[in-house]
């Protein structure tokens, strides 16, 4: 794969909240879309296999949604990631064999194995996630024919900690499943599109954000999934419905990375203890 001519493919789909099959037989359907328009990396939403609104019942028979990893979902997945030589990041419901649960991003390989999976390390207290996923505990960076990948998820994004990490740990490309339902779809796009660009450009990175489409149990996503560069600037936005976004980029091209070079050689970490004390002198 060229990495001077690499399509990136954000899938904003509409979830059906109990149909597993059906997600995954719709996934199928715009992963092809995807690779229709020529992309070698396509990400799904968080969660792609199952309902989102539903997790605010606290209902233990959610549970026996969840799957191991390797499991049915990523081997459907593998199987069209091999047909179509393509990479996949594909979030499901984890279920450890320790017992253990967490919200998971696999990222499956052109030869439809799993290179690697992300468990979502911040965790946030709605709607009430915490009584469903264990929180993950590591930042990896995965070295690709088309470049260094590094996930996070959702709520991730509200915390710019996550992203220079993965930035350290050399991530050309970051992408972000998220799953979310604004108070206020009028206004929400405006803050989406700001952390989204912000992330990108402090991090030095491609950030690929990837939303739902469409509706579930009443409730509108507001999609607006896009592909920022690491420059800050939107290649790619979605609207509110269902779609598949991509942007071609080049990773090769060295205006793209001079200022993170410029940037990490001019960082000064010992000034920054205060970013990982425990205790904040915030009133929250």
């Amino acid at each position: 794969m060229d990495k001077c001519n690499l399509t990136l493919a954000a899938i904003q789909m509409n979830c059906a909240p109990f149909d597993k099959d059906a997600n995954i037989e719709r996934a199928i359907d715009l992963i092809e879309t995807a690779v229709d328009k020529g992309a070698n990396l396509m990400v799904l939403p968080e969660l792609f296999t199952m309902g989102f609104y539903i997790f605010k019942d606290r209902n233990p028979n959610f549970f026996e949604m969840a799957e191991t990893i390797p499991g049915p979902t990523t081997k459907a997945i593998g199987d069209i990631a091999k047909k179509y030589h393509v990479y996949i990041v594909a979030p499901i419901f984890e279920k450890q064999t320790s017992g253990k649960f967490y919200n998971t991003a696999p990222l499956i390989g052109p030869d439809g194995l799993i290179i690697g999976k992300y468990r979502k390390t911040h965790v946030p207290p709605r709607p009430e996630e915490k009584f469903y996923f264990s929180p993950g505990s590591d930042y990896s960076v995965y070295q690709t024919e088309i470049g260094k990948i590094g996930t996070l998820i959702c709520y991730d994004r509200e915390f710019p900690e996550p992203f220079r990490v993965l930035s350290l740990k050399g991530a050309e490309i970051v992408v972000v499943p998220s799953v979310i339902f604004p108070r206020d779809k009028a206004q929400y796009p405006d803050r989406w599109v700001m952390v989204n660009r912000a992330r990108a450009y402090d991090s030095g990175v491609f950030g690929v954000f990837v939303n739902r489409g469409g509706k579930e149990s009443g409730k509108e996503y507001f999609g607006n999934s896009m592909i920022v560069n690491p420059n800050g600037k939107v290649l790619a936005q979605a609207g509110f419905e269902e779609c598949v976004i991509t942007a071609t980029i080049d990773l090769e091209d060295d205006k793209n990375w001079r200022r993170r070079r410029v940037y990490v050689k001019e960082r000064r970490p010992e000034m920054y203890a205060k970013i990982v004390e425990l205790k904040s002198n915030q009133d929250i």
